[in-house]
């Protein structure tokens, strides 16, 4: 079940609630979806080389990335978001 909660908008009151975004729904990662706070942690040591499908329909903090190795061993990729 996905997290649900009730806002008023415009004096309409309206159901929300949090899903995985698409790349993360066709990915392994998606049993990591944390559904009350709507994020994906995926552990440092499962880190895939490239990140760009898993940025379909959702964003990627960089603040909370592992350090980078060097630019000249390309292991890890950012996707323009």
């Amino acid at each position: 079940m996905l997290y649900r909660d009730i806002v008023c908008l415009m004096w309409c009151i309206k159901q929300v609630s949090w899903a995985p975004g698409i790349g993360i729904k066709k990915s392994p990662f998606k049993k990591l979806f944390d559904e009350d706070k709507g994020v994906t942690y995926i552990p440092w040591t499962k880190m895939p080389s490239s990140m760009e499908s898993l940025t379909e329909g959702g964003l990627i903090d960089e603040a909370s990335l592992p350090p980078l190795p060097a630019p000249a061993t390309g292991k890890y990729r950012l996707a323009s978001v």
